[in-house]
């Protein structure tokens, strides 16, 4: 009994044949005028730390106050912050979501044994040395592993670094250097799939900073004398939130200024919220390949 708009604008004759609407905040907006305020008893919001104050209000449009609202999302992976990047209207507060900022106001003005908020703890992905990190980084150690970690019979330990050069200067970012780090990702991934445990399938991903690296991996991939394997899903880190991925080979490399600071600073993996969200992507391997002294430039100007 569940349904998305379009068939729910359909049924205009019988709406109480459809229990529950799923749409997006912003479609949610083709309901005004169609059903009253109040029409539905509960709203929920679905990643409401990602989403803009503007987007999140749409739905809620829909409700009195005898409508319940729940929304759920985790502030600390990438969100408004990215989006918005006007100096007004970071001033304004719209590069905060409205989730993380209701519960700054609650953590002010309600007693903790009031507060109608709850915290999971819980982790249903990740191996428990990549939510180790990710706990330890942005949660105060916090988490817990709710599964069996599973772990790739070449890698005990499911976070690997591999460096790609050991040239500190910022003119080593350049075609060789996407090339050459774009050789050394498909060969640890080659790597990997050969000794791949059967009951994963092909579900990983090699995931890059930046459109440009992506389509140079992709051009390698279909030249067979340059990599033996025929497939590889490749995506860029602009898409990876939802997604869930048994492994990750992750390529670093960008352009950077003559300083090192990115090009593209919302986007980067040395950007805190990006890297949380990247790093989380993965069940049981991540592959980080990179030249550790660019990173460390980069890092230093976010």
């Amino acid at each position: 009994h569940y349904c998305n708009i379009q068939k729910f604008l359909r049924f205009a004759n019988d709406r109480s044949r459809v229990q529950v609407v799923v749409t997006t905040s912003l479609t949610a907006l083709r309901l005004h005028g169609v059903v009253p305020r109040g029409f539905f008893t509960h709203i929920f919001l679905d990643e409401a730390a990602q989403a803009r104050e503007p987007e999140a209000i749409a739905p809620l449009c829909l409700a009195t106050e005898d409508t319940k609202i729940i929304m759920a999302g985790d502030w600390c992976q990438v969100g408004p912050r990215l989006l918005v990047l006007g100096n007004e209207a970071r001033a304004n507060g719209l590069d905060v979501s409205m989730l993380q900022r209701i519960n700054r106001f609650y953590n002010r003005k309600v007693l903790v044994s009031n507060t109608p908020s709850v915290t999971l703890l819980k982790n249903y992905r990740c191996h428990s040395e990549i939510l180790e990190l990710s706990s330890a980084l942005f949660y105060n150690s916090q988490l817990s592993c709710a599964r069996a970690s599973e772990s790739h019979p070449l890698a005990p330990y499911p976070l690997l670094f591999v460096c790609s050069s050991f040239d500190d200067t910022v003119q080593s970012c350049g075609e060789s250097s996407d090339a050459n780090e774009a050789s050394i990702v498909l060969q640890q991934a080659t790597k990997f799939l050969h000794k791949w445990p059967e009951q994963w399938k092909e579900n990983y991903c090699i995931m890059t900073s930046t459109k440009r690296q992506s389509n140079l991996i992709k051009r390698m991939i279909r030249n067979p004398v340059r990599n033996p394997v025929s497939h590889h899903n490749v995506n860029t880190v602009y898409n990876m939130q939802g997604q869930e991925y048994r492994a990750l080979f992750l390529s670093t490399v960008e352009p950077t200024d003559e300083n090192g600071k990115s090009l593209n600073p919302t986007k980067t993996p040395c950007d805190i919220y990006v890297f949380n969200t990247v790093l989380t992507r993965a069940q049981s391997l991540v592959v980080c390949v990179g030249n550790p002294f660019l990173l460390l430039k980069m890092e230093r100007h976010m």
